[in-house]
């Protein structure tokens, strides 16, 4: 098992077993997706505030293109009582209408800091990292942060990833 790392403003899409971990979700969200059928498997993770950009709505449509998803998942960030934390009402409703509209499929939504999408053996989990007890923290991690969009191979692990980070820094 092999894990991602994306940043905010990339998606991944992997045909396989696969973990995808993001940043942590301070006012953030992560639309993601499964296709029991395919194996294949994805997450997006979504700057605050950006659902209606022409180049975030593109990158959306693609990430959905390339994943084709019969299960779709939000995951907003929490709102645990810091200034500017917690995916604003904005962003929760403008995704939902946006997800339900391009997948024609009732996206399932929840709450975390630190999401995880797991792929194992057909079966899809998405949640807190630290609940989900089949998470391996000492698996083989790659940091996209840096690359390009475009098809890739690591460690026999086959990947798409869609849009580029918009990291503050």
């Amino acid at each position: 098992m092999h894990t991602l790392f994306i940043q905010q403003g990339q998606g991944v899409v992997v045909d396989g077993d696969v973990q995808i971990t993001t940043a942590t979700l301070y006012n953030c969200s992560v639309i993601a997706g499964f296709d029991p059928g395919s194996g294949r498997c994805g997450a997006y993770h979504l700057s605050s505030m950006r659902i209606n950009e022409a180049a975030v709505r593109s990158e959306l449509r693609e990430f959905l293109r390339v994943l084709a998803p019969t299960r779709v998942f939000l995951v907003h960030a929490l709102d645990h009582g810091m200034v500017g934390a917690g995916s604003p009402r904005e962003d929760r409703e403008g995704l939902m209408a946006w997800a339900r509209g391009a997948t024609h499929i009732k996206p399932a939504a929840a709450y975390s800091a630190s999401p995880v999408c797991l792929s194992a053996g057909g079966v899809f989990v998405m949640g807190e990292r630290q609940e989900i007890a089949a998470f391996d923290y000492k698996a083989p991690t790659l940091s996209l942060e840096r690359a390009i969009a475009g098809p890739y191979e690591w460690k026999g692990c086959q990947f798409t990833l869609i849009g580029v980070s918009r990291e503050p820094r």
